[in-house]
């Protein structure tokens, strides 16, 4: 998918509804279920109620309450997001609802602080690392390995949605044992250019999921399929990215 189109969307509604985050989470859930729909039809299909699940890059909590949605009562989701502003949209989203949990956290391989370095156009761009194209703004912000947060959690995490624009491989160098002792499937951004930034890379990112015997499957939106992911046709721009579905054996 490119990214100026969802540039256009993002900052077009932020300016407008900036203050109303209700009417900033409708607007921007009429585009997402739009450019997503084969994603929530996987995620239909895996999560079940009661289920405990993580999204990781919350943003306003559209994700958030789709998942909320399928694992009801009974069943919790986590929800993290790096940014302040974006969290304050969040919490106000999701106050009254005792099923998601938001926290106001960059998730990476350490714990401690980080930097999130701030798009000025795009709030679902900000990233924990500098950019080489652009100079931003940046804040100090929580970071935290899933293995501090969540390893010792009673009931088992059975789904993990992560979108965190290139750091996701930090974020699963810092989970590993959560991965080793809760096998969840996970569905990722995979976004080849963002992980070089990040100082990650296709290869490395690719190894730490087949060393944890995932099955790893390229979603196909537009056709509504899986294709074999081939490394060599991966293309590294700063406007292409994809998702993976990741499954345990």
């Amino acid at each position: 998918m490119k990214l100026s189109v969802a540039k256009s969307v993002a900052f077009l509604s932020r300016g407008i509804f900036l203050y109303l985050p209700s009417v900033y989470l409708k607007v921007y859930s009429i585009y997402k279920r739009l450019t997503d729909s084969y994603k929530h039809n996987i995620i239909k299909r895996i999560v079940v109620s009661g289920d405990y699940v993580i999204d990781i890059g919350a943003h306003i909590g559209y994700y958030s309450f789709a998942l909320a949605e399928l694992v009801g009562k009974n069943g919790k989701v986590f929800a993290f997001e790096a940014s302040p502003e974006n969290f304050e949209l969040l919490r106000r989203n999701t106050a009254g609802f005792e099923t998601i949990k938001a926290c106001n956290t960059a998730i990476g391989n350490e714990t401690g602080e980080t930097l999130l370095y701030l798009s000025p156009f795009l709030d679902v761009d900000h990233r924990i690392y500098r950019s080489s194209k652009e100079k931003r703004s940046a804040v100090q912000v929580k970071l935290a390995k899933l293995d501090d947060l969540m390893l010792n959690t009673n009931e088992r995490i059975a789904f993990i949605k992560m979108d965190i624009q290139g750091s996701e491989q930090k974020a699963l160098e810092g989970m590993i044992e959560l991965l080793k002792k809760n096998r969840p499937v996970i569905l990722t951004e995979f976004w080849p250019w963002g992980l070089r930034e990040a100082g990650s890379s296709v290869e490395a990112f690719l190894a730490i999921l087949k060393n944890l015997n995932y099955q790893v499957s390229l979603i196909d939106e537009r056709n509504k399929r899986f294709v074999q992911l081939d490394i060599g046709q991966i293309v590294y721009s700063e406007s292409i990215y994809y998702d993976l579905l990741c499954e345990p054996r």
